[in-house]
């Protein structure tokens, strides 16, 4: 009887430290994996977008807004960090929407997150990855740079 306790809890702390060193190698994998795939200025991005429940009939057109998480890097001074669809879309089937967003010129390098707005006969809907819905963020890269100089300004006074 003794014998079985001592296998049994044997078994449990060799199937923890297995368990334990499983999930760390795991981590850690996901932590070393980097972004493999940017956009870049010029692409446009495609999206299929469908609503559901009682009143999804009602909506009529959507446009597409993408806002950067963070400012833009030191080295993009006065580079936009949002952009637009420019335009709305209308209905490709029943619920069903596709739009899409042309990536600027003088965008920001960043991560950017999607927002979709819903226009309906009566009324509007905004909605946000990673709220309303799942989306993995818009990953930008631009190469172009500009670092704002130093300046000097002097007061010229009249002789």
């Amino acid at each position: 009887m003794l014998g079985d306790a001592w296998y049994d809890l044997g078994m449990t702390k060799i199937c923890s430290r297995t368990i334990a060193i499983a999930a760390l190698l795991g981590g850690s994998l996901l932590a070393a994996q980097e972004v493999t795939e940017f956009k870049r200025p010029g692409d446009v991005v495609r999206f299929e977008i469908k609503f559901s429940g009682p009143d999804a009939v009602k909506v009529k057109a959507v446009s597409l807004q993408l806002n950067a998480k963070v400012g833009p890097p030191d080295d993009q001074s006065g580079f936009t960090t949002a952009f637009t669809s420019m335009k709305s879309f209308g209905p490709s089937a029943p619920n069903t929407f596709e739009a899409e967003v042309a990536v600027p010129e003088n965008i920001a390098s960043g991560d950017y997150v999607l927002y979709i707005n819903a226009q309906a006969e009566t009324g509007a809907a905004r909605y946000e990855s990673g709220q309303q819905f799942q989306l993995p963020l818009l990953h930008v890269r631009n190469d172009r740079t500009f670092k704002a100089p130093q300046v000097t300004v002097v007061e010229r006074r009249a002789p």
